[in-house]
């Protein structure tokens, strides 16, 4: 299915992100620059706080402790639903729920990623993530395969109810070279009559030796292979729920 005609009226995204990583963490006068990116998208993005990198230091004898490193900013827009993570060792922008379209959040991902670029000077990077998280439900006690077409197999004489699920698969992609982090996490009842899952894609590829340009070249062409992936995941029975 072509990236051109996937449309669902009831998408379940609940939070689409486009990150890129640097080879290397820049130094704290970096934070400066990040500073100056919140300045200059304070008008669309007012909300700023404080990043930070938690790392716990163990002594034989003693009790963990714990530090906090700030690595940078989120730049929370006036609904905050776009987020600007401004890193030290790099950059994301995420989109949460309702999502619109691929081409306003791409749009605006590399409008931010633009002025992060400017502020922040010369970089390397090394790679880039395109992630998306949807919230799938469907009738408590209906079988797993009804709906999803990648999930844990349960053999028959076993019992079929399952009070908790968590399954991780990476899977390659060829073109351009990447892989696929599929996560299935099975989520607390809401209603007492459904069954909620997290099916998380992130899809991760090296952007090592490229220009901007052709990162967000590539960026931008994965919006087929992240389209390809969520429907081969699901059943036609899920998607007639959603579409």
């Amino acid at each position: 299915m072509s990236s051109e005609i996937l449309h669902f009226d009831k998408a379940p995204i609940v939070e689409a992100v486009i990150g890129l990583d640097l080879e290397e963490m820049l130094g704290d006068d970096s934070l400066v620059a990040l500073k100056e990116l919140g300045q200059r998208l304070s008008e669309s993005y007012p909300t700023c706080e404080d990043l930070k990198m938690s790392q716990f230091e163990l002594t034989i004898g003693s009790q963990p402790r714990q530090m906090d490193t700030q690595i940078g900013y989120f730049f929370k827009s006036i609904d905050r639903l776009n987020v600007v993570h401004a890193r030290r060792n790099g950059f994301a922008f995420s989109r949460l729920a309702p999502y619109q379209n691929w081409d306003v959040f791409f749009a605006e991902a590399r409008h931010c990623w633009t002025q992060y670029r400017q502020v922040i000077g010369p970089i390397k990077l090394a790679k880039w993530t395109v992630r998306y998280l949807n919230k799938l439900s469907w009738p408590a006690g209906e079988r797993m395969e009804d709906y999803l077409r990648v999930y844990p197999y349960i053999p028959e004489d076993l019992p079929q109810m399952i009070g908790g699920c968590y399954m991780r698969l990476q899977i390659p992609i060829e073109s351009p070279q990447g892989f696929l982090t599929q996560q299935l996490v099975m989520l607390p009842q809401e209603q007492p009559n459904k069954s909620y899952f997290m099916l998380d894609n992130e899809f991760t590829f090296s952007a090592i030796g490229l220009s901007d340009s052709t990162v967000w070249e590539h960026i931008n062409l994965s919006r087929e292979i992240k389209n390809r992936f969520f429907v081969n995941s699901i059943t036609d029975k899920l998607k007639g729920m959603i579409a």
